[in-house]
């Protein structure tokens, strides 16, 4: 990433729901990511 934050799980669907990933940012902190979508499979 530009900034040097980096992903450490790709986008991944979770059925029915949507779409989640986990990033990690300069300081070490972990966060997931989610899109809403009913039509995830």
């Amino acid at each position: 990433m530009a900034h040097g934050g980096q992903v450490l799980a790709p986008e991944m669907p979770v059925t029915g729901v949507g779409y989640l990933a986990y990033c990690q940012d300069t300081e070490d902190n972990i966060f997931g990511l989610m899109q809403a979508d009913p039509n995830a499979a």
